[in-house]
């Protein structure tokens, strides 16, 4: 199975509604980078607009970077962060790289 059918059947049939969801991916056209290698998932961003969860947290890009996709906010953290979830904002970063 290839990995964004595999990342869609996951989300679709293991995680379902979620008002937070931690992923190592961003969802594509999201916090992309363009070496093709930091492209983010299509099924993220399809289950954000099927979901609609409040945050997705992601790493993998390499970027401190908060962007709001339809009603979700789309969090990159790189190294490490702090998110007050009653503001919506990162109060704190820690960039360890």
């Amino acid at each position: 199975m290839e990995v964004q059918s595999e990342i869609d059947w996951l989300l679709k049939n293991k995680v379902g509604r979620a008002d937070i969801i931690i992923s190592h991916n961003s969802p594509a056209g999201t916090h992309d980078r363009p070496d093709g290698v930091h492209d983010g998932y299509e099924a993220l961003t399809s289950h954000i607009f099927r979901e609609r969860p409040a945050y997705l947290f992601h790493g993998h890009q390499h970027v401190n970077k908060t962007t709001r996709v339809g009603n979700t906010l789309v969090v990159g953290v790189y190294g490490a962060a702090v998110f007050d979830l009653y503001s919506g904002k990162v109060v704190w970063t820690a960039d360890e790289h």
